[in-house]
């Protein structure tokens, strides 16, 4: 399988904010599925709940898949389209990594690294695969429609610490209209 270039994965992320996002309906649960794809290999599913709270995402970013959720966290894997596995299922699998592979966490930064746009579901992934770059856990139920709900006396707990973060992370990575918003 050979490694997709960084250009080839930014190009993938930036067709990927030009669209517009597909809402489901809402499942007897009440989580609805937004949907997110282009055609150059990259696709976001985000499950939100009634309170618009982000309870799973999955990034396919050309052969690289991530999967976020608040208890799990971030894991990463690989897409596999050949091979006995994809023959035996007539399609790709996806096959996860046994622990975080740092390196294509990394690479998926880097490509996601220009994005600039209000896009609420790409900004909330953005910050989890931040936080997971740096060892740190997003278990929250952060709302994607705006800032947090801090509860009276939360302004110095660890949630507000890492939002902080979260702003300080994405003015580093140039991002500073998300920045912006975040400490909003």
């Amino acid at each position: 399988m050979l490694k997709p270039t960084p250009q080839a994965l930014a190009d993938a992320v930036n067709a990927l904010y030009r669209i517009r996002a597909i809402e489901g309906p809402p499942d007897a649960e009440g989580n609805k599925t937004v949907w997110h794809q282009c055609a150059l290999g990259a696709e976001l599913v985000s499950t939100v709940n009634e309170r618009r709270h982000v309870t799973r995402q999955e990034l396919t970013l050309v052969q690289s898949y991530f999967l976020w959720t608040p208890a799990a966290g971030m894991a990463t894997g690989v897409v596999e389209e050949e091979g006995p596995k994809a023959t035996a299922n007539a399609g790709p699998v996806v096959q996860m990594d046994r622990a975080l592979d740092k390196e294509r966490l990394s690479e998926a930064l880097a490509a996601l690294a220009h994005y600039s746009g209000e896009d609420k579901y790409i900004r909330h992934l953005l910050r989890v695969m931040t936080l997971a770059r740096d060892g740190l856990s997003a278990d929250d139920e952060d709302s994607v429609t705006g800032a947090p709900a801090l509860a009276p006396g939360a302004g110095q707990g660890w949630t507000a610490k890492r939002w902080l973060y979260a702003a300080a992370a994405l003015a580093a990575l140039g991002l500073g209209a998300a920045a912006a918003a975040v400490l909003r």
